[in-house]
């Protein structure tokens, strides 16, 4: 399903709600704060972020009640939990950096001078500038802040998150592994309140390598070694080549092995998470959970990330939790980029002037909502509103999709005619076209591009 995922701009300000200069958000408006404490708001933060994690896989989205995060289930009902948070694009580099920033990649570039831009080659062009963020807001404010991440994409090497005063990236670990890192820091130098730790994991981030016992008994054979990194690589590159039955056979091993990671991180976080409450790092604290970004799985003939943008890639998980946060949901439509304002909020510090996004529960839903990504499938921006969906894919002939996401959420039918294009088409693209011409000088130096934006002329 292509689904367009990001921020957007606000709608016309109405007499009772002042204009907003920001231009992307898609924070509710409900009257007041979505985070409402009984007696004072926490002073610590815990951040627990998970790498590549599909919204439909976690136990109160899975449409298949596998029950795959109850541990996870369990925090949520006692938490604030958004029901419709999406991700400013579809790969770690880019969507950390929009989260720490407050601000979408588009709204950011004029500042930053760059956008993150991955070849298909799996590097980065440029490493991301640094700025102020929410790690930096925390350290300036006095909190001592620390960073274990299992994902070099995530942290200091490419820029995507800085600031923090504490760094340890102990490579591609199980979430225990990251714990340990976490408390041998700590015992040989104490965490001080006001405290700032985040701790991002890598599974079920591929090769997807859980624990055999947690994988079913009677996983199909497709004639590769799928139990090995290398063998998951060969499996999805000669995809396309084999039969109907193999092809099957090699999805269903796969998803058997994505889904057994869930389950192992759940189980590794209710140890931390009793280790945490023991240690007394939860008496005070305010806990953050989310996911980066999701995976592709074969739905539309590709598997993985950083492609395209639909719902399978970037449709996010967030909630808040703390022992005094009042229990809720936040049913309208949340962005990324309105978490650091939101826990700088609650938290009682000033987020920098450059956040655009806003504070969960004090603005008017949005009108619409964009996302942009430059990566394997090259530039693509993309904006929904209302029931439909426009995406702009830089590198095909016929760039401009269409689909109805409300009738058809895998967008298998395609509603835009180049030889006809109707009203509703024209009110999508005047919502897009601003967001392409906006991010079109820092793809220049993106060769898979020379030309720039092939502009739909027939909708100009």
């Amino acid at each position: 399903m292509w689904m367009l995922l990001a921020a957007c701009r606000g709608p016309e300000p109405t007499p009772d709600v002042p204009a907003d200069p920001a231009t992307h958000s898609a924070a509710p408006y409900t009257g007041g704060r979505s985070l409402v404490f009984d007696g004072a708001p926490p002073r610590n933060l815990l951040v627990l972020s998970i790498d590549t994690a599909r919204k439909d896989r976690f136990s109160p989205w899975d449409r298949e009640s596998r029950d795959l995060t109850p541990f996870l289930a369990e925090r949520m009902r006692e938490g604030v939990v958004l029901q419709d948070m999406t991700h400013c694009s579809n790969w770690t580099v880019a969507s950390s950096s929009c989260l720490f920033w407050g601000a979408s990649l588009v709204d950011r570039a004029p500042d930053n001078g760059m956008v993150p831009i991955l070849l298909n080659n799996n590097g980065l062009i440029a490493e991301v500038p640094d700025g102020p963020g929410m790690a930096h807001a925390l350290t300036d404010a006095g909190y001592d802040t620390m960073l274990v991440t299992a994902n070099s994409w995530f942290g200091e090497f490419h820029g995507s998150v800085r600031g923090f005063s504490r760094y340890f990236a102990p490579g591609n670990r199980p979430l225990s592994v990251l714990w340990n890192t976490a408390t041998g820091a700590m015992e040989a130098d104490p965490l001080r309140s006001p405290f700032y730790l985040h701790l991002h994991a890598f599974e079920p981030h591929d090769p997807y390598l859980p624990p055999a016992s947690y994988l079913p008994v009677d996983l199909p054979d497709a004639g590769y070694a799928l139990d090995t990194s290398a063998g998951q690589f060969q499996a999805k590159r000669a995809y396309g080549t084999l039969s109907a039955e193999l092809q099957d056979q090699i999805v269903a091993n796969l998803r058997a092995r994505y889904e057994a990671e869930f389950t192992y991180y759940d189980d590794q976080l209710r140890v931390v998470w009793a280790d945490l409450e023991a240690r007394g790092l939860l008496d005070d604290t305010l806990v953050v959970f989310y996911s980066d970004h999701g995976e592709a799985q074969f739905e539309r003939s590709y598997w993985g990330h950083a492609f395209f943008l639909p719902p399978a890639e970037n449709d996010a998980t967030a909630f808040f939790w703390a022992k005094n946060l009042r229990p809720g949901e936040v049913t309208t439509p949340q962005v990324a980029v309105d978490l650091a304002p939101t826990m700088l909020d609650a938290l009682g510090v000033q987020a920098p002037p450059t956040m655009t996004g806003h504070v969960l529960g004090t603005r008017r839903p949005r009108a619409f909502r964009t996302s942009f990504t430059a990566a394997f499938a090259g530039p693509v921006n993309a904006v929904r509103s209302g029931d439909y969906l426009m995406q702009f894919i830089w590198k095909t002939e016929s760039p401009v999709r269409v689909c109805n996401v409300v009738t058809d959420p895998d967008c298998d039918v395609e509603l835009y005619d180049a030889t006809a294009p109707t009203a509703r088409d024209r009110d999508l693209w005047s919502l897009l076209e601003p967001e392409v011409l906006a991010v079109a000088p820092f793809l220049t130096v993106d060769p898979r591009v020379p030309d720039g934006p092939p502009l739909p002329e027939e909708l100009q």
